[in-house]
């Protein structure tokens, strides 16, 4: 039995298409498929400095900034990952205080890559919104980071301080007067 180790014509030309689209998609058409990939990979996201901090002649505190989190849920990711959405919705729901029905709405919308669920929650309940994530082992459920603008004597002054928008820029006062 003499078997030849070789490649027979007929295996080469059947190869030979392959090869041929091959090199189209990773030599010719390179930069075009590198860039599709770029956009799948990645997204662009705003940060906004931090707003610094107002003190008045005693150095007290009447503006600073504290640290919050949003909560944004991808609907793609959550079908892939085949997550119970009823029963998430429904604990997320209580641990943010939100509408379950709400939640469980937006998971099913597919037209955005990103549904924002809560906007500002504290440091303590964005600790337990990740236990419980990491505890379900869930995919398609993130935390960004984002700053609040907190006054802690309220409405003290609040004519010379001013104040800022949900966008964290200022409208009024102080805080427009240092906004660059």
């Amino acid at each position: 039995e003499n078997k030849s180790v070789g490649v027979s014509r007929a295996e080469l030309i059947a190869f030979l298409p392959a090869a041929l689209r091959l090199h189209q998609l990773m030599v010719l058409h390179y930069d075009y498929y590198a860039g599709l990939a770029q956009r799948n990979q990645s997204r662009t996201t705003a940060v906004a400095a931090s707003r610094g901090t107002i003190y008045d002649t005693n150095m007290n505190i009447l503006a600073c900034v504290q640290s919050v989190e949003n909560v944004y849920l991808n609907p793609r990711e959550l079908r892939q990952a085949k997550v119970d959405m009823p029963e998430v919705s429904q604990a997320l729901g209580e641990i943010l205080e939100k509408d379950p029905a709400v939640i469980l709405e937006k998971s099913k919308d597919l037209s955005l890559r990103y549904q924002q669920i809560a906007a500002g929650i504290d440091t303590e309940t964005a600790a337990v919104l990740r236990s419980y994530i990491s505890d379900n082992k869930l995919a398609g459920i993130h935390l960004e980071p984002a700053t609040k603008r907190y006054y802690p004597y309220g409405s003290l002054a609040a004519q010379v301080i001013g104040f800022t928008g949900s966008d964290n820029q200022g409208i009024l006062g102080l805080e427009v007067k240092y906004e660059k």
